[in-house]
């Protein structure tokens, strides 16, 4: 289905770094609409995400007949693409918090003049996503806190859900008005956890402690990237797989960090144990690879394990046993887990495409 954009006038309020027509035109495309025209004069600031996300539209003055059904949203709307994607399915309108159609819907024919009275007519769908009609800054700002109330992963544990992730927030919403990359806070945030696994190498309280605490901000920056990636649509290829690896060279240098630290005090058996726990954790990410090149229902079943088990709870568990000064006992947790993690990923892997018995 094609998409029409009208113009109001108000072309430069922004919702978390981005305009608010790009964020349409985005949206518009991923939710499925065919081709995005947008009325009015073209002369205004590029549309930065649209054309980097290599999303065709273009402009138009007048404003046309329709001649076929349309999908036909004003400018001054906050959307979300699964709403886009419910109306090309069914038609019709949003409805607005006070019971009115939002200035959206899907016209069969005829001309755009008293847009309000034709959509009032429509069927009205309550909306499954964010939706804020944006005439002012006040609400610009309310679509942005809810917009960021929607952002997370499915992979977050509890210590990501209650910590990392509130505290990380903080500089999401400052850095996705820069032009800081998702790809660099990525970078920033292996550099730091690796930092941290150098820490444990040296064995003594202090150093092991300080590991502990950088490891902590590391995990606190991994919740930025994706933050903005997905509030900015900078979700990239490359940042996926710089924060698949990156992640898995933190868990090994810290693994085998904290059993050479205990070694070098004199626990002979902590330098086999953080090797141990270092392959595991290696063993766990070609696992991984090896699901994410899988059929799909078999990636799938993985990927359900994965979000259930794959966070960054361990690090807090790290620092108060640091604390604590009993770093023997997460090796060994660490040093047993690892693999049965491993084990098991592989065993839904193996068993994912087998038929299951009448």
């Amino acid at each position: 289905m094609n998409a029409i954009i009208l113009r109001t006038g108000d072309y430069q309020r922004s919702i978390a770094g981005v305009s608010l027509l790009d964020r349409l035109v985005v949206e518009l495309s991923r939710g499925g609409a065919e081709s995005i025209k947008i009325l009015g004069d073209p002369n205004q600031p590029e549309l930065k995400r649209a054309v980097a996300r290599g999303i065709a539209f273009e402009y138009a003055d007048g404003v046309p007949t329709l001649t076929e059904p349309t999908l036909v949203v004003r400018d001054d709307v906050f959307i979300q693409r699964s709403d886009f994607t419910m109306l090309i399915e069914k038609g019709g309108t949003l409805q607005g918090p006070d019971k009115d159609p939002l200035p959206v819907g899907v016209l069969e024919d005829g001309s755009l003049e008293n847009l309000k009275e034709r959509l009032a007519g429509l069927e009205q769908h309550a909306p499954e996503g964010v939706t804020q009609t944006v005439r002012s800054q006040d609400d610009a700002e309310q679509a942005e806190r809810l917009l960021w109330a929607t952002m997370g992963s499915k992979c977050d544990g509890v210590v990501d859900t209650w910590l990392n992730r509130p505290v990380g927030r903080c500089l999401s919403k400052l850095l996705v008005w820069t032009s800081v990359t998702p790809n660099q806070v990525s970078a920033g945030s292996t550099i730091l956890g690796v930092a941290a696994g150098a820490l444990f190498y040296l064995g003594p309280y202090w150093p092991a402690l300080w590991g502990a605490i950088l490891l902590q901000v590391s995990a606190v920056i991994d919740c930025v990237d994706g933050d903005i990636a997905r509030v900015a649509y900078k979700e990239s290829e490359l940042g996926r797989w710089l924060d698949i690896v990156g992640d898995n060279v933190v868990h090994i240098t810290v693994f085998v960090g904290v059993g050479i630290g205990l070694w070098v005090q004199g626990d002979v058996g902590a330098l086999p144990l953080g090797i141990s726990a270092g392959i595991g954790a290696l063993i766990s990410f070609l696992v991984v690879l090896r699901g994410m090149s899988a059929r799909h229902e078999d990636n799938a079943r993985l990927q359900s394990f994965l979000d259930k088990m794959a966070n960054r709870d361990f690090s807090v568990l790290l620092l108060i046993l640091a604390a604590m000064d009993q770093l023997w006992l997460f090796l060994w947790m660490v040093g047993i887990g690892v693999h049965v993690f491993w084990v098991v990923a592989l065993i839904i892997l193996s068993t994912g495409g087998k038929a299951r018995p009448e």
